[in-house]
């Protein structure tokens, strides 16, 4: 499939799933060999909570037993009557928060750094490619998170009195959808176009992701609206997959079982989050092919 070219609405949502769909085989598995590190973190996270959520009561009541898993209440309860973590145990609840920060990040941009390779190799990226792409921008993904978090301050400023504005009219609740949409979607086209490398600077690539967005903007909008709402209903199976760990799990085996859970939902919210960059994706390279365009007829 060709990246760039121009689409319309159909294409952009089309061509979205022809893209996933041929690249499947390769695409998901090599994602999580990428995201090896931010699965490691889960896993980790995952037995630290839920473990701590059968702690020994001994020291309380004088007698062994556990605490079975009755709901997310009970982890708190868990964690309070736990009687202290061992060094290693916060060692390891440190490492395993760098590794989500870190695991985050590459998970963020592996959609992006697959899909700038593709077009450019003309078939899909090699796991060492990936991985040296990812590497060589690595302090590209440090500014850009660091950037869009100070960014988020002005934003939040200025949006939530204008939500509140909103919320006032019936025209304004359905407004908001659609801002908090292109919020969402012109931060992705940033780290598209940042990763990209057009252009040397951070606030080039905000330039050349607000003009993806607006050049169609109600067609790119309501394609990934749409994109959205799809992986919005896909993203109610995760919650089934954590909804496991239920009343019936009053064991200590409970922990595995939540383990078990987490992981199965972390990697359907891979597979429903990449679907969402691709779209996103699809509207950049939809975008550099028209301004290409524009600049040769000039």
């Amino acid at each position: 499939m060709k990246l760039e070219q121009k689409r319309n609405f159909e294409a952009l949502f089309g061509d979205t799933f022809g893209f996933v769909g041929e690249t499947a085989r390769h695409f998901f598995p090599t994602m999580l060999r990428v995201n090896f590190l931010y699965l490691l973190g889960m896993v980790a996270t995952a037995y630290i909570a839920f473990s701590s959520g059968y702690a020994d009561v001994d020291f309380l009541f004088k007698e062994h037993g556990t605490i079975g898993w009755m709901g997310w209440s009970d982890l708190g309860m868990g964690i309070n009557w736990h009687p202290g973590f061992a060094w290693w145990e916060t060692a390891l609840m440190v490492l395993c928060g760098l590794l989500l920060l870190v695991g985050a990040a590459v998970f963020a941009a592996y959609t992006p750094a697959y899909m700038i390779l593709y077009r450019d190799e003309g078939r899909v990226p090699e796991f060492s490619q990936i991985v040296a792409f990812l590497w060589a921008r690595a302090g590209r993904l440090v500014i850009y998170f660091l950037a869009m978090l100070l960014l988020l301050i002005p934003v939040v400023v200025v949006c939530i009195p204008v939500m509140i504005l909103l919320v006032l009219s019936v025209v304004g609740i359905a407004v908001i959808p659609f801002i908090l949409l292109a919020i969402l979607m012109l931060s992705m086209l940033v780290l598209y176009a940042y990763l990209d490398q057009e252009r040397p600077d951070f606030f080039g690539a905000i330039d050349l992701a607000w003009k993806a967005l607006r050049s169609p903007f109600w067609q790119n909008i309501l394609s990934n609206g749409l994109l959205y709402i799809v992986t919005a209903f896909l993203g109610i199976l995760p919650g089934m997959f954590t909804s496991l760990v239920g009343d019936g799990a009053l064991s200590a085996g409970g922990v595995y079982l939540g383990i078990a859970a987490v992981l199965a939902a972390l990697v359907l919210h891979f597979a429903i989050s990449a679907l969402y960059s691709v779209n996103v994706g699809m509207i950049y390279f939809s975008s550099k092919a028209k301004n290409e365009e524009n600049f040769y007829s000039m």
